[in-house]
């Protein structure tokens, strides 16, 4: 819901669960600043390796803009 409140197509939301509840808590809405970039001072890292050697997120995301692109005239 905060990502339709925001009128976001992508982006990520963080939650905190309660331990004893398990109840969902909004924490953190990030609007594609949490996208790995390799060449930054302080990149996102993945050292579990849960992207893949080469996912390219920057591409995907492009395709998804392209498609929700309006069909030119």
């Amino acid at each position: 819901m905060a990502a339709e409140i925001a009128e976001a197509d992508c982006g990520s939301v963080e939650l905190l669960y309660d331990c004893k509840t398990g109840r969902p808590y909004y924490f953190d809405l990030n609007m594609v600043t949490t996208l790995p970039e390799p060449r930054s001072p302080n990149p996102v890292l993945d050292p579990e390796n849960l992207w893949g050697e080469k996912w390219d997120f920057y591409g995907e995301l492009a395709d998804y803009i392209l498609a929700r692109l309006p069909a030119p005239r």
